[in-house]
Protein backbone atom coordinates (compact mmCIF):
# COMPACT_ATOMS: atom_id res chain seq x y z
CA UNK A 1 0.00 0.00 0.00
CA UNK A 2 2.94 2.34 0.58
CA UNK A 3 3.92 2.05 -3.10
CA UNK A 4 0.34 2.84 -4.19
CA UNK A 5 0.33 5.86 -1.89
CA UNK A 6 3.43 7.21 -3.59
CA UNK A 7 1.95 6.90 -7.08
CA UNK A 8 -1.44 8.24 -5.92
CA UNK A 9 0.06 11.29 -4.24
CA UNK A 10 2.28 12.09 -7.22
CA UNK A 11 -0.70 12.23 -9.57
CA UNK A 12 -2.99 14.05 -7.13
CA UNK A 13 -0.30 16.69 -6.53
CA UNK A 14 0.13 17.25 -10.26
CA UNK A 15 -3.57 17.44 -11.16
CA UNK A 16 -6.09 18.81 -8.69
CA UNK A 17 -8.81 18.93 -11.34
CA UNK A 18 -10.41 15.63 -10.37
CA UNK A 19 -10.36 13.61 -7.19
CA UNK A 20 -10.41 10.49 -9.36
CA UNK A 21 -6.99 11.07 -10.92
CA UNK A 22 -5.16 8.98 -8.32
CA UNK A 23 -8.00 6.50 -8.00
CA UNK A 24 -7.63 5.56 -11.66
CA UNK A 25 -4.35 3.86 -10.72
CA UNK A 26 -6.07 1.24 -8.54
CA UNK A 27 -5.77 -2.34 -9.72
CA UNK A 28 -6.86 -4.27 -6.62
CA UNK A 29 -9.88 -4.22 -4.34
CA UNK A 30 -7.73 -2.84 -1.51
CA UNK A 31 -6.42 -0.04 -3.71
CA UNK A 32 -9.97 0.80 -4.85
CA UNK A 33 -11.02 0.91 -1.19
CA UNK A 34 -8.15 3.20 -0.22
CA UNK A 35 -8.61 5.51 -3.20
CA UNK A 36 -12.33 5.84 -2.46
CA UNK A 37 -11.66 6.22 1.26
CA UNK A 38 -9.27 9.12 0.68
CA UNK A 39 -11.76 10.80 -1.65
CA UNK A 40 -14.48 10.40 1.00
CA UNK A 41 -12.24 11.95 3.66
CA UNK A 42 -11.49 14.86 1.35
CA UNK A 43 -15.19 15.37 0.57
CA UNK A 44 -16.11 15.23 4.26
CA UNK A 45 -13.20 16.91 6.04
CA UNK A 46 -11.53 18.88 3.20
CA UNK A 47 -8.03 17.41 3.46
CA UNK A 48 -7.14 19.01 0.14
CA UNK A 49 -3.36 18.60 0.03
CA UNK A 50 -2.86 15.02 -1.23
CA UNK A 51 -2.07 13.72 2.25
CA UNK A 52 -3.56 10.40 3.33
CA UNK A 53 -5.91 10.35 6.28
CA UNK A 54 -8.01 7.97 8.34
CA UNK A 55 -11.22 8.23 10.35
CA UNK A 56 -10.64 6.24 13.52
CA UNK A 57 -13.82 5.24 15.34
CA UNK A 58 -13.62 1.53 16.25
CA UNK A 59 -12.43 0.60 19.73
CA UNK A 60 -12.08 -2.36 22.05
CA UNK A 61 -10.31 -4.90 19.83
CA UNK A 62 -8.08 -7.32 21.74
CA UNK A 63 -8.66 -5.54 25.05
CA UNK A 64 -7.20 -2.18 24.07
CA UNK A 65 -8.74 0.71 26.07
CA UNK A 66 -10.98 3.28 24.36
CA UNK A 67 -9.77 6.80 23.72
CA UNK A 68 -10.59 9.16 26.58
CA UNK A 69 -9.81 12.74 27.53
CA UNK A 70 -8.52 13.54 31.00
CA UNK A 71 -9.03 16.66 33.10
CA UNK A 72 -6.15 18.39 31.32
CA UNK A 73 -7.67 17.59 27.87
CA UNK A 74 -4.92 15.06 27.09
CA UNK A 75 -5.94 12.04 25.00
CA UNK A 76 -5.11 8.42 25.77
CA UNK A 77 -6.31 5.05 24.49
CA UNK A 78 -6.50 3.16 21.21
CA UNK A 79 -8.45 3.07 17.97
CA UNK A 80 -8.35 -0.43 16.61
CA UNK A 81 -9.41 -0.38 12.92
CA UNK A 82 -7.41 2.10 10.87
CA UNK A 83 -6.93 1.50 7.10
CA UNK A 84 -3.33 1.96 5.97
CA UNK A 85 -2.29 2.81 9.52
CA UNK A 86 1.48 2.95 8.87
CA UNK A 87 1.04 5.38 5.97
CA UNK A 88 -1.53 7.95 7.09
CA UNK A 89 -0.47 11.57 7.49
CA UNK A 90 -3.44 12.71 9.53
CA UNK A 91 -5.99 10.90 11.67
CA UNK A 92 -9.47 12.00 12.73
CA UNK A 93 -10.44 10.39 16.02
CA UNK A 94 -13.75 10.11 17.79
CA UNK A 95 -13.44 10.73 21.52
CA UNK A 96 -16.35 9.44 23.61
CA UNK A 97 -19.62 7.92 22.48
CA UNK A 98 -23.06 9.01 21.42
CA UNK A 99 -24.16 12.64 21.42
CA UNK A 100 -21.40 13.62 23.83
CA UNK A 101 -18.59 12.49 21.52
CA UNK A 102 -16.25 14.93 19.80
CA UNK A 103 -13.93 14.53 16.82
CA UNK A 104 -10.33 15.67 16.81
CA UNK A 105 -7.75 15.84 14.04
CA UNK A 106 -4.11 14.95 14.67
CA UNK A 107 -1.41 15.48 12.07
CA UNK A 108 1.32 12.86 12.06
CA UNK A 109 4.01 12.34 13.15
CA UNK A 110 2.99 13.52 16.60
CA UNK A 111 4.46 12.96 20.04
CA UNK A 112 2.48 10.38 22.00
CA UNK A 113 0.95 8.81 18.89
CA UNK A 114 2.09 5.54 17.37
CA UNK A 115 0.61 3.14 14.85
CA UNK A 116 0.79 -0.65 14.70
CA UNK A 117 -0.38 -3.24 12.19
CA UNK A 118 -3.11 -5.73 13.07
CA UNK A 119 -2.74 -9.39 12.26
CA UNK A 120 -4.11 -10.11 8.78
CA UNK A 121 -7.36 -12.09 8.67
CA UNK A 122 -7.80 -12.84 4.97
CA UNK A 123 -9.99 -9.83 4.13
CA UNK A 124 -8.41 -6.74 2.56
CA UNK A 125 -5.01 -7.97 3.66
CA UNK A 126 -3.21 -5.60 1.28
CA UNK A 127 -4.86 -2.64 2.99
CA UNK A 128 -2.44 -2.84 5.94
CA UNK A 129 -5.16 -2.33 8.55
CA UNK A 130 -3.75 -1.28 11.89
CA UNK A 131 -4.31 0.60 15.12
CA UNK A 132 -3.52 4.03 16.52
CA UNK A 133 -2.36 4.26 20.12
CA UNK A 134 -2.45 7.55 22.02
CA UNK A 135 -0.38 8.20 25.16
CA UNK A 136 -1.35 11.48 26.84
CA UNK A 137 -1.48 13.51 23.65
CA UNK A 138 -1.75 17.16 24.81
CA UNK A 139 -4.40 19.59 23.64
CA UNK A 140 -1.85 21.60 21.63
CA UNK A 141 -1.29 18.54 19.38
CA UNK A 142 -4.86 18.23 18.08
CA UNK A 143 -7.77 20.36 17.01
CA UNK A 144 -11.48 19.74 17.52
CA UNK A 145 -13.40 19.61 14.24
CA UNK A 146 -17.06 19.88 13.27
CA UNK A 147 -18.78 16.54 13.87
CA UNK A 148 -21.84 17.26 11.70
CA UNK A 149 -20.48 15.88 8.38
CA UNK A 150 -19.43 12.61 10.04
CA UNK A 151 -22.99 11.27 9.96
CA UNK A 152 -22.80 11.21 6.15
CA UNK A 153 -19.38 9.59 5.96
CA UNK A 154 -20.70 6.06 5.21
CA UNK A 155 -22.51 7.42 2.15
CA UNK A 156 -19.44 9.46 1.22
CA UNK A 157 -17.41 6.24 1.35
CA UNK A 158 -19.89 4.23 -0.69
CA UNK A 159 -20.27 6.78 -3.49
CA UNK A 160 -16.51 7.39 -3.64
CA UNK A 161 -15.73 3.66 -3.79
CA UNK A 162 -18.17 3.02 -6.63
CA UNK A 163 -16.93 6.10 -8.48
CA UNK A 164 -13.40 4.68 -8.30
CA UNK A 165 -14.64 1.28 -9.56
CA UNK A 166 -16.34 2.89 -12.55
CA UNK A 167 -13.21 4.90 -13.34
CA UNK A 168 -10.99 1.82 -13.10
CA UNK A 169 -13.41 -0.09 -15.33
CA UNK A 170 -13.04 2.61 -17.96
CA UNK A 171 -9.25 2.65 -17.56
CA UNK A 172 -9.06 -1.12 -18.07
CA UNK A 173 -11.04 -1.04 -21.31
CA UNK A 174 -14.46 -2.11 -20.07
CA UNK A 175 -17.54 -0.87 -21.90
CA UNK A 176 -19.12 1.71 -19.64
CA UNK A 177 -21.70 4.31 -20.65
CA UNK A 178 -20.32 7.84 -20.72
CA UNK A 179 -23.23 9.11 -18.60
CA UNK A 180 -22.30 6.79 -15.72
CA UNK A 181 -18.65 7.75 -16.03
CA UNK A 182 -19.56 11.46 -16.02
CA UNK A 183 -21.77 10.89 -12.99
CA UNK A 184 -18.84 9.25 -11.19
CA UNK A 185 -16.68 12.31 -11.75
CA UNK A 186 -19.46 14.66 -10.72
CA UNK A 187 -20.34 12.68 -7.60
CA UNK A 188 -16.87 12.91 -6.06
CA UNK A 189 -16.84 16.70 -6.41
CA UNK A 190 -19.82 16.99 -4.03
CA UNK A 191 -18.97 17.67 -0.39
CA UNK A 192 -20.83 16.13 2.53
CA UNK A 193 -22.69 19.37 3.25
CA UNK A 194 -23.90 19.58 -0.38
CA UNK A 195 -24.83 15.93 -0.87
CA UNK A 196 -28.30 14.96 -2.06
CA UNK A 197 -28.82 11.64 -0.29
CA UNK A 198 -31.30 10.22 -2.80
CA UNK A 199 -29.09 11.11 -5.76
CA UNK A 200 -26.16 9.42 -4.04
CA UNK A 201 -28.15 6.25 -3.38
CA UNK A 202 -29.33 6.11 -6.98
CA UNK A 203 -25.75 6.49 -8.22
CA UNK A 204 -24.66 3.53 -6.07
CA UNK A 205 -27.52 1.45 -7.48
CA UNK A 206 -26.57 2.32 -11.07
CA UNK A 207 -22.95 1.39 -10.40
CA UNK A 208 -24.06 -1.94 -8.91
CA UNK A 209 -26.25 -2.56 -11.96
CA UNK A 210 -23.19 -2.11 -14.15
CA UNK A 211 -21.22 -4.59 -12.04
CA UNK A 212 -24.06 -7.12 -12.22
CA UNK A 213 -24.19 -6.67 -15.99
CA UNK A 214 -20.43 -7.23 -16.28
CA UNK A 215 -19.87 -10.12 -13.86
CA UNK A 216 -16.38 -11.10 -15.07
CA UNK A 217 -14.79 -7.66 -15.23
CA UNK A 218 -13.72 -7.38 -11.57
CA UNK A 219 -12.35 -10.92 -11.41
CA UNK A 220 -10.23 -10.27 -14.51
CA UNK A 221 -9.15 -6.74 -13.59
CA UNK A 222 -8.86 -6.44 -9.80
CA UNK A 223 -6.36 -8.34 -7.67
CA UNK A 224 -7.91 -9.78 -4.51
CA UNK A 225 -11.42 -10.00 -5.95
CA UNK A 226 -11.94 -13.59 -4.84
CA UNK A 227 -11.35 -12.82 -1.16
CA UNK A 228 -12.41 -9.17 -1.00
CA UNK A 229 -15.50 -8.89 -3.24
CA UNK A 230 -17.85 -8.76 -0.24
CA UNK A 231 -16.71 -5.14 0.12
CA UNK A 232 -19.11 -4.31 -2.73
CA UNK A 233 -22.13 -5.58 -0.82
CA UNK A 234 -20.89 -3.95 2.38
CA UNK A 235 -20.75 -0.55 0.68
CA UNK A 236 -24.10 -1.12 -0.97
CA UNK A 237 -25.50 -1.75 2.50
CA UNK A 238 -23.96 1.48 3.82
CA UNK A 239 -25.57 3.44 1.00
CA UNK A 240 -29.00 2.07 1.84
CA UNK A 241 -28.69 2.35 5.60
Amino acid sequence: MDEFKGRWQALESEDAGSRLVGGALARSVSECFMAGYQIALDRTFHLRDARWGALAVSEGFDGHPPVTMDGESALAGSKTWVPGAPYVDTVIIRVGRGQDSIFVQIDLPCGGVRTALREKDGFLDDLDIGMVHLDRVPQRSYRVIDAFPVRLFPLMEATSFFAVLMTVADQTGASIHSALLDESHEMVQISATELNVEDAKQFVERAQDWLRSNPTWAERSLAGWTTDQKLVSMYAGLANH
